[in-house]
């Protein structure tokens, strides 16, 4: 697929088709887009590099092309992350708005700490015994102990500036305290990578959707199980979970279409 010139959000999703050829291709175009721009391949670079997180070299782009977007249509840019990891994303969309001069906020939510119990033994008895282990294993929830926190400082000053502009709330999503903070204000853009659980998914979109302005955007990872595509599947090993999947069919009754896919990541935007 050719770049549009001037490339846009708009411009993919008025050209976009939902099929196997047509999910495969903006990926190719997307990720072939992102080493155009240095600052957005010395970003993937070094995540791939050190093992910094998953996620794909197509989305850089596309959050340059969504975070522009946003810009363009409400100037001030408010974003929220829903489960960080070790700071990818929230570092990327810094450093996105630094270079290309977008007004953005940031905030996130995460516990910042892994969920693995440490000794092996304990996990083999989960593995065997706990269905919710199970469930988590699964759903690609678990993740070993580690500071989080730190290494999400780290990315986001070495690419972004100044982590200390993040409104960084420590904690669950299903935490009401944490919900009663997030909702103190509306976003443009909702990010949600947390637990993957069908039950979590399925709370963190109740919850978290209606806070994003009417034409903004809610973009789920790990999301494209059951969309068509010829290759992506073989060649990236997923494109998603089947629980996340199912709990997307949530999103659009509550006034959000689907616009645009790309890789495991699905954009919805907020239509009423």
């Amino acid at each position: 697929m050719t770049l549009p010139q001037p490339d846009s959000l708009q411009a993919r999703i008025e050209s976009y088709r939902c099929d196997a050829s047509g999910n495969d291709a903006v990926f190719d175009a997307l990720a072939a887009a992102t080493d155009e721009i240095a600052y957005l391949k010395a970003h993937r670079d070094f995540v791939e590099q050190n093992d910094w997180g998953m996620g794909e070299r197509a989305f850089p782009y596309m959050w340059l092309l969504v975070l522009k977007d946003c810009a363009e249509r409400f100037g001030k840019v408010r974003l929220l992350e829903i489960g960080v990891f070790k700071g990818q994303t929230l570092s990327l969309w810094g450093m996105i708005g630094r270079e290309e001069g977008i007004d953005v906020e940031i905030s996130c939510i995460s516990p910042f700490a892994g969920n693995q119990p440490k000794l092996r033994w304990v996990r083999s008895f989960k593995k065997r015994f706990s269905k919710q282990y199970q469930a988590q294993k699964a759903a690609g929830s678990l993740y070993y102990d580690d500071d989080f926190l730190n290494a999400t400082r780290d990315i986001f000053e070495r690419f972004a500036g100044d982590y200390g502009e993040v409104n960084v709330m420590r904690g669950l999503s299903t935490d009401r305290r944490i919900l009663k903070q997030a909702a103190r204000q509306n976003y443009e853009v909702v990010y949600i990578d947390g637990d993957h659980s069908f039950e979590s998914v399925k709370s963190d979109i109740a919850w978290y959707a209606p806070l994003v302005v009417p034409g903004g955007y809610l973009v789920m990872d790990d999301a494209s199980h059951f969309l068509p595509t010829e290759k992506y599947r073989d060649r990236q090993g997923y494109s998603g979970y089947e629980s996340v999947g199912r709990a997307c069919e949530t999103i659009e009754p509550l006034g959000f279409a689907n616009v645009l896919n790309i890789g495991h990541n699905r954009i919805y935007r907020k239509e009423v």
